[in-house]
């Protein structure tokens, strides 16, 4: 009979059991490099984010540096400015702070905080941003930086007091003890006076007035 004939041997069905493992299979592998696709977009996305937040917080929780407070009133101030060593009066170039060179004309943007004009003339203490000057910006230390030369109680320019040689330093006729740090106002007349070893030392008189 017929039914007694057909083969029902478990080789007979196999090629069909093996044709759905095969399918589920390569249904797992696909969905497999699915996520690892997903995984690797999300890294690739995700990493350059994390630097980016981890550098904002860095910024954010840096200690600011305070800043002084302001001149009141006050965004454009002169100072006079007289250095004698051994005698003789230094020449204190125009153009210093002046990005754009000496000169009388002012070009925004192209001058610092303190500047001169004209070879020996008046320091001319501006706030560069229009807004108030502030007590920083006054320092005659600020001035000495923008120029590149050094000036402390015991030095001036090359001129040191280690040698023997005497620094002495007035703010309107009288001697003063702030030096580098002296806060200048409009009008001040500031000498600094350095006499060597074997030098002598000068009588300075300054006159002139701020414009």
């Amino acid at each position: 009979m017929e039914d007694e004939n057909k083969d029902t041997s478990p080789e007979t069905i196999a090629p069909k059991t093996d044709y759905v493992s095969k399918k589920e299979e390569k249904t797992v592998r696909q969905a497999g490099r699915e996520r690892s696709k997903k995984w690797r977009s999300m890294l690739a996305w995700g990493i350059p984010l994390l630097v980016i937040l981890g550098v904002l917080v860095w910024l954010f929780t840096l200690p600011r540096i305070p800043q002084s407070a302001t001149v009141k009133g006050k965004n454009h101030i002169h100072a006079n400015l007289t250095i004698m060593i051994d005698g003789e009066r230094m020449t204190i170039p125009g153009g210093i702070g002046l990005l754009a060179g000496g000169g009388t004309t002012h070009i925004p943007g192209t001058q610092k905080v303190i500047h001169t004009h004209v070879e020996n003339d008046q320091l001319h203490i501006e706030a560069v941003d229009g807004g108030p000057l502030h007590e920083d910006d006054t320092k005659l230390s600020t001035f000495f930086h923008i120029w590149g030369k050094e000036f402390t109680s015991t030095k001036m320019l090359d001129k040191t007091t280690l040698g023997g040689g005497t620094l002495q330093f007035k703010v309107n006729g009288k001697d003063n003890t702030e030096f580098e740090n002296l806060q200048m106002h409009d009008g001040d007349r500031l000498e600094i006076i350095y006499t060597s070893a074997t030098g002598t030392a000068p009588t300075v008189a300054t006159s002139s007035k701020p414009r």
